[in-house]
């Protein structure tokens, strides 16, 4: 809980956000949310999602690399 406590503060505080995660995030609910996507630059991840999470992160202007 602390740690996302961090997260969040972090990201207020930041003018670029960079989110790395596993593809697999993008498919799954996590426990706790500590960010949501509009606050959200640019995802980096180890593999290209589908093509309708493509759509929805360019939609909301999120970069993925």
């Amino acid at each position: 809980m602390e740690d996302g406590l961090t997260k969040k503060a972090i990201i207020e505080h930041s003018q670029q956000v960079y989110a790395v995660l596993e593809n697999k995030k993008f498919y799954s609910e996590g426990n706790y949310k500590f960010a949501s996507l509009d606050q959200i630059h640019t995802i980096v991840t180890e593999d290209t999602p589908d093509t309708d999470v493509q759509a929805q992160l360019e939609e909301m202007g999120v970069a993925l690399l």
